[in-house]
């Protein structure tokens, strides 16, 4: 399950260009001026791990001008059916 999730935080990293949970982190006051977590909020931020989904890709991208929304649809699991896979192109 960590190879999943790590390449999952990775992907999303990678699309999104911030870690998984930097809105969450940065909403819930855990982040310094720069952008990093403050050393005192480590624990909680450990504690949003096990418990806090990210921000969808979809609804980060609507919130930020710019991005192809139109193009992560195809991404999303929200969008796809069991039944459906995501194709590759």
């Amino acid at each position: 399950m960590c190879d999943i999730r790590a390449t999952g935080a990775m992907l999303y990293a990678m699309i999104s260009g911030q870690p998984p949970l930097t809105p969450e982190a940065g909403w819930a006051g855990m982040l310094t001026a720069h952008g990093d977590l403050r050393l005192d909020a480590y624990t909680e931020f450990v504690r949003m791990l096990g418990g806090v989904r990210p921000v969808a890709l979809t609804e980060l991208f609507q919130a930020n001008p710019g991005w192809p929304v139109d193009g992560l649809k195809e991404l999303s699991a929200e969008a796809r059916s069991p039944r459906r896979p995501m194709s590759v192109r």
